[in-house]
């Protein structure tokens, strides 16, 4: 037993990263870990919160597939391209799963009651979360390496607030 589970250990641990289709490097033109200064054309500043900035983009195409958007947004964290991020127009959840699924593949359905979906990539993190009661998507493209520093940054910051109790 002890000698399978190792064996299972050592083939996992060396197997290439998962991969979904057509895995994007970016996100509407701008490859993952641009320098804000390389993307900055028509972009205006929504929100600063710590090493992250958020932006939405001045004449940005306002669908996707045969689906219409109300907010489209990037992210950047530490000065580099992080994330960007679509929100549909209400009644437009069946259109952007099938977008989505014909694009990147069926993806991950996370529970069979809720319309939510992640793809993971050695390069890019997608999750599409629909909501039946607002009857929109929120739909978020990432890179999975800018993701993981983000997540251990606020894992060492969060050790640190042990002093605040």
């Amino acid at each position: 037993m002890r000698a399978s589970v190792l064996i299972l250990g050592m083939l996992l641990g060396t197997a290439p990263a998962l991969a979904f289709d057509n895995e994007p490097i970016g996100f509407r033109g701008i490859n993952w870990g641009t320098p804000i200064e390389g993307a900055i054309a028509n972009l205006t500043l929504e929100q600063t919160k710590g090493d992250l900035t958020r932006y939405s983009r001045t004449g940005d195409q306002m669908t996707v597939g045969e689906a219409k958007l109300q907010f489209v947004g990037y992210e950047f964290y530490k000065g580099l391209f992080k994330a960007g991020t679509m929100i549909s127009e209400p009644g437009y959840t069946q259109e952007m799963i099938a977008t989505f699924r014909a694009q990147f593949g069926p993806g991950n359905q996370l529970n069979y009651l809720i319309q939510d979906f992640e793809w993971f990539g050695p390069q890019t993190t997608i999750l599409l979360a629909c909501s039946s009661i607002r009857r929109t998507c929120v739909a978020s493209m990432s890179s999975a390496v800018l993701d993981a520093e983000d997540r251990a940054d606020r894992a060492k910051a969060a050790a640190g607030a042990g002093k605040d109790f």
